[in-house]
């Protein structure tokens, strides 16, 4: 009699939201370690926003309004994506040839979960995470995943990618009231400075919007 051998096979699979710290994140890149680096020469220049932009004015215009009508309180998640989407939005249509997701589930071996905000443009990704509780650090460790997670789709699309020939992959974090931008570049993480934006100032405004145009531009760019 030939015996029969039943073998469970198991898949551990982790949510994005169940990742809490840098180290845990970054074990998702084969690292060590319990910080990155913060540099801002690193990223793209930020695209130069023109006085009189429409988009620009809209999101700021819509910004003061939300202020009025709908105030910041801490920890609202609903409420600060109301203050985050013109934000986004203005960035999408300046930009160009940009889609944005939102609310969209992801999953791959090793990580699921929902995205907050997906840019798509060219072939390319770029995840925006809130940072639950008003807290950007959390967003930042969600977002070192969800880079992760795209290295690795795309190694596995082309499997005989070399180190010179990877392109860089952004994320960004955000409260709203706090915005910080990632790239992972030949399996590193690195970190931008942390830019605020106070009582919906056109300014800070501007700066962030034209932060997030110049990632998008640079990778139009790309093949």
């Amino acid at each position: 009699t030939n015996a029969t051998t039943k073998v469970n096979v198991s898949v551990t699979r982790v949510g994005f939201s169940s990742i809490t710290s840098v180290k845990e994140a970054l074990q998702l890149l084969n690292q060590e370690g319990d910080s990155i680096p913060i540099d801002d020469t690193f990223f793209p220049t930020p695209f130069d926003i023109a006085e009189g932009n429409e988009e620009l004015d809209h999101a700021v215009t819509t910004l003061k309004k939300l202020k009025e009508v709908v105030p910041l309180p801490h920890g609202c998640e609903a409420t600060r994506r109301l203050y985050i989407d013109p934000m986004l939005l203005a960035s999408a249509r300046i930009a160009g040839g940009v889609l944005l997701e939102v609310e969209k589930e992801y999953e791959n071996k090793d990580v699921h979960g929902p995205i907050d905000y997906i840019f798509k443009y060219n072939g390319q990704t770029i995840f925006v995470t809130e940072g639950k509780k008003d807290q950007i650090d959390r967003g930042v460790v969600q977002n070192i995943a969800q880079l992760a997670a795209v290295a690795d789709d795309r190694k596995r699309k082309i499997a005989d990618i070399s180190a010179s020939e990877e392109k860089s992959i952004y994320g960004i974090a955000t409260t709203y009231l706090n915005w910080t931008f990632l790239v992972l570049k030949d399996g590193h993480v690195t970190q931008s400075c942390i830019y605020g934006i106070k009582d919906a100032d056109k300014d800070d405004v501007r700066g962030i919007i034209g932060r997030i145009v110049g990632i998008l531009n640079s990778g139009k760019g790309e093949d």
